[in-house]
Formats: structure tokens, sequence, C-alpha cells
């Protein structure tokens, strides 16, 4: 707990600061898994509301909703894992000379500045060809972060 507060809630540990209003301090921890698998779920949240200086409850829903405060984390898209369907996102292809290159992605043709809409996994998706190059070809993929470099398949 003392973790969470310290990284995510971005509270210091002192006892000065505790008593000033701005900071934590964690008393009475249990020290060991053995003793809080002992502990009771709603003493265990008494607990918590204690170790961080303020009064426990006999109400259930006020405890949850105190805690509740200290756990805003939400995850940012760099933290979310890539979907599945962008790795079905496929360079099939290319061709034409070096001025004039296309790329074949999902059965599409495509060359520089083209954006087309590919089906991927039953969802409508708009690729945008940023580059074509000898061997891969530079895409940006809406809702997608960043270029990709999709590369033929086997190279």
């Amino acid at each position: 707990m003392a973790k969470r507060l310290r990284d995510v809630c971005a509270l210091p540990e002192s006892e000065p600061l505790w008593r000033a209003g701005r900071g934590f301090v964690v008393r009475d921890l249990p020290w060991t898994v053995e003793k809080l698998r002992v502990i009771p779920p709603f003493e265990f949240e008494n607990w918590a509301v204690i170790a961080l200086g303020t009064s426990p409850t006999k109400c259930r829903w006020a405890t949850w909703a105190w805690m509740a405060a200290f756990v805003p984390h939400l995850p940012d898209k760099s933290e979310l894992p890539e979907p599945a369907w962008v790795k079905k996102i496929r360079l099939q292809g290319i061709s034409g000379l070096p001025d004039h290159r296309l790329a074949s992605i999902n059965d599409k043709s495509f060359e520089k500045g083209d954006q087309i809409v590919l089906k991927v996994d039953g969802n409508s998706v708009k690729v945008s060809c940023l580059d074509v190059r000898e061997s891969s070809v530079s895409v940006s993929i809406e809702g997608i972060e960043g270029a990709r470099e999709l590369k033929i398949s086997g190279k």
C-alpha cells in the first residue's frame, strides 16, 4: 500500500508531512502473508484506513469509497498491448520502378500517400502509406500511435 501511495499517488511518506495533512505514515503493518490472511477483509480495510491516519468506519461503502480515491491509475495508450488485428496487416509484395513503387497490402494496391480502408478481422481500418521502399513499406494505421514498417513475409 505504501508503494502505491508513493509511486502512483505521489504522496510522501513522512511523519511531519502526515501531521500537516500532506503525506502518509503506515503503522502496524501485518508483516507476513499469514498475518494478512487471518485478518477478515473488513478489518483489513479498517487497518488500511487507520494506517493512513484516518478513522475507521462501520459502514463498508464509506471505507470502499475512501480507498477508491487511492486507485487512480488508468493506463495510457503506451501501456496497452497492441491489438491482435494489427499483425494481420501484411505486405504481400512490392512492384514498380524506384520513383513509382506500388505495394500490395492485404490484397490492396498502395502507393506513397494513399489512404485506403482495409477490412481486418471484421473491422474497417484506415491505413495510410507513408513510403514504399525496395523491400519494405512504412504505414500509419488509424487508432495506433506511430508508423509501422511492414516487410514481405520471409525477408
